[in-house]
């Protein structure tokens, strides 16, 4: 069986980091809630997994390191122009982008295959570069097509 896979692409809004993480929060919680029995996690900035309450109540600014993949070479623009690094209130001519992953099980390691991952590129400080939301879900039994549909109705609300 192949996997499934749901490609969006629509125009970006210019957010900051903390608004990239709401917004990636947004998306998140009716996926989750759709797929109740699913374990969200990242892969943080050590490599390593990090699995969120299952009510995403520690889906927040505390893991920005973690939740926006950030890249050290990149000179963000912050209210303080003398400070280049990623903080909450971060601008960016490039968009954020994270990686997330739902899964059955939490006994997994960094190379566990996910039963659904999702990839957000969002937030880009001037419009332009689409943003984007991949979403894709492993080889599972045929109770995914329906929800897959439902989730395909549910992402319209992103564009």
């Amino acid at each position: 069986m192949n996997t499934i896979e749901i490609i969006t692409r629509f125009r970006s809004r210019s957010l900051n980091a903390g608004q990239y993480i709401a917004y990636c929060k947004s998306l998140l919680s009716p996926i989750k809630k759709l797929f109740p029995q699913l374990h969200l996690y990242i892969l943080d900035d050590k490599d390593k997994l990090l699995f969120f309450e299952e009510d995403l109540s520690n889906f927040d600014e505390t893991h920005l390191y973690d939740i926006i993949m950030w890249d050290k070479r990149i000179a963000y623009h912050n209210p303080d122009k003398n400070n280049p690094h990623l903080t909450i209130d971060s601008t960016c001519w490039a968009p954020f982008s994270s990686l997330f992953f739902f899964n059955r099980q939490r006994n997994i390691n960094k190379n566990s295959v996910a039963d659904i991952s999702i990839s957000v590129s969002q937030g880009v400080e001037i419009f332009g570069a689409p943003a984007i939301i991949l979403i894709d879900f492993s080889p599972y039994p045929h109770r995914w097509r329906i929800r897959v549909f439902v989730l395909g109705v549910f992402s319209l609300q992103f564009l």
